[in-house]
């Protein structure tokens, strides 16, 4: 029970993560080149990880 708690908590939280990647790619500001493209892979790194994490997280809770 504790499991299925912590589990599900687990997986709103990292969808949570991957809207919130999604969005600060859409929206940030197209200023410089470089910052620019440094900031989209930061935040797509942060959005697979939570791919990631959500398909785990997903798996375990519905394999129990």
């Amino acid at each position: 029970m504790c499991t299925d708690t912590l589990l599900t908590i687990l997986v709103i939280y990292s969808f949570a993560f991957f809207i919130t990647g999604i969005l600060m790619i859409i929206l940030e500001p197209k200023g410089d080149e470089n910052r620019y493209q440094q900031k989209v892979t930061e935040y797509t790194m942060l959005a697979i990880g939570s791919v990631a994490t959500l398909s785990f997280s997903f798996l375990g809770l519905t394999s129990l």
